[in-house]
């Protein structure tokens, strides 16, 4: 990451977020300040990383497709923005090291478990390896949801949730790491970030 391409990409995208929408941040206050932490939320838009960082003191670091760090164009980008690759199809112990690495530097990891982004809005099945991510590093998972009004057209209104820190004993509940522990694990990890999105929902008149 170049700190200084992450600081300079920030102010450039705190002024055009401010322009463009209505951002609405709730939450603020269940972000830990003194140590890092997995991020983890909802999937619909390119802007979501962005929404998410936009308030953080701290630098985000994101775990993404390792296909899209075979476009020319976007591949130095989110690379100067912090992002590191992974393999969805299969286990990636190199990710795993890269995300154990960054939550234990103190910096905010940010995940999202759906895999893809809800063209609908609604959540999409979360994936086990978030539990298992979680489990190996050791830290606690913040859930967050960003919501958009009109599919985020200009100057509608964004909110962006943050819930309560899930303790990281909390987040396995002491079941094994096996497959079906994890599946189960992450369901209830997205009824969490559900529960965001509804009171989002409420906040809009939706």
């Amino acid at each position: 990451m170049s700190l200084r391409f992450y600081r300079f990409a920030k102010v450039v995208c705190n002024v055009v977020c401010k322009l463009w929408f209505k951002l609405e941040y709730y939450g603020m206050e269940n972000l830990p300040t003194d140590r890092g932490y997995i991020l983890v939320g909802n999937h619909q838009s390119y802007w979501d990383p962005v929404m998410m960082g936009l308030k953080l003191d701290t630098t985000l670091t994101f775990m993404a497709n390792e296909k899209l760090f075979h476009k020319p164009v976007l591949a130095p980008v989110i690379r100067g923005l912090g992002a590191f690759p992974v393999n969805l199809k299969k286990p990636d112990m190199t990710a795993i090291r890269t995300a154990k690495k960054v939550v234990k530097e103190g910096k905010v990891l940010a995940l999202f478990p759906e895999g893809t982004r809800s063209h609908d809005g609604k959540l999409l099945k979360f994936k086990g390896g978030v539990i298992y991510i979680a489990s190996v590093t050791g830290e606690d998972v913040v859930p967050v949801c960003i919501t958009y009004q009109n599919g985020g057209k200009f100057r509608s209104r964004i909110l962006i949730r943050y819930g309560r820190v899930i303790p990281n004993h909390e987040v396995l509940e002491g079941k094994k790491k096996d497959t079906e522990s994890m599946r189960l694990a992450a369901a209830k990890l997205q009824d969490v970030v559900q529960q965001l999105q509804d009171e989002n929902l409420a906040v809009m008149g939706q």
